[in-house]
């Protein structure tokens, strides 16, 4: 019977990585749709140029698949980055919410957005450092 020695994925951190994946997919859609729906969004007066934010789509897709295949090869580095990403995307599309969406409706949703953005930053942040995490990524602090 041969045994491996590498550490079990906890599921946590598959769960996790598979969620990187998924806001990847989700990004190359966005982009996709956006490549697609640029021309009417310019005649439309969309307050954000369709071609920026296809652009930030494509940025986003990379970093949210790179981290997922990072995490997924047990990069150390990634117990930091993906929290920061997170931070950073959630950032993002608060900045997106109150400078360039003209509807006070929408706007006033920001608290229904970010209170799970919230618990999902500090839920991440707990899996990728907690002691299992810690094994499962060879750092023995």
């Amino acid at each position: 019977m041969v045994t491996s020695r590498s550490p079990v994925r906890p599921r946590t951190v598959a769960l996790i990585t598979w969620g990187s994946f998924a806001l990847g997919g989700l990004n190359v859609w966005r982009a996709y749709a956006l490549g697609g729906q640029s021309d009417l969004l310019i005649e439309l007066g969309a307050s954000v140029d369709p071609r920026l934010r296809l652009v930030m789509a494509l940025v986003w897709a990379v970093v949210w698949l790179g981290l997922a295949v990072a995490l997924w090869r047990r990069r150390p580095f990634t117990r930091l980055a993906l929290p920061v990403a997170w931070l950073l995307y959630v950032l993002y599309h608060l900045a997106l919410l109150f400078f360039f969406v003209r509807s006070s409706v929408a706007q006033a949703g920001w608290l229904g957005y970010t209170l799970p953005a919230l618990f999902i930053l500090l839920y991440v942040t707990w899996v990728l450092n907690r002691p299992a995490a810690r094994r499962y990524f060879g750092s023995n602090e």
